[in-house]
């Protein structure tokens, strides 16, 4: 048997447990075969989400000085340069910078520490496999 394309994109939801199992070639009292879940996963390929990167330190880095008030910083500490209060456009300057460094620190360590709890977490799913209920990862689910 060969699962047809089409039945993927189906809004399984709005049907009922006997008609999806029929669409996807399947049995609600014993489920696929193991020989069978194996088949599907070399078409279908793993059951996940591509994990992409966060964002780059420099990035985090540079979105810190996006701020429409941090920008009005910036433009009041180039007027002052220009109007030499050296002393004020440093003043300036330097509450921007404890800012974005302040701002940073605090967006780049909830960054690593949202990216290492999803390390612990695993998705799971209850699963009828060869007549048989258990549970498997998430991961390992077929159509």
């Amino acid at each position: 048997m060969a699962l047809k394309p089409e039945v993927i994109w189906k809004a399984f939801s709005s049907i009922s447990a006997e008609d999806t199992a029929d669409m996807l070639e399947s049995n609600i009292q014993t489920g696929l075969s193991e020989k069978e879940v194996e088949r599907r996963r070399a078409i279908f390929g793993s059951n996940t989400i591509e994990r992409v990167h966060g964002t780059s330190a420099i990035a985090v880095l540079l979105n810190q000085f996006k701020s429409p008030l941090i920008l009005i910083l910036l433009a009041a500490s180039v007027v002052t340069l220009f109007i030499q209060h050296y002393r004020d456009a440093l003043f300036i300057f330097i509450a921007v910078l404890a800012n974005a460094s302040l701002g940073f620190y605090q967006e780049h360590k909830a960054e690593r520490a949202l990216a290492e709890l999803k390390t612990y977490l695993r998705s799971r799913a209850r699963v009828v496999r060869g007549g048989s209920e258990r549970e498997v990862d998430a991961e390992h689910l077929v159509p």
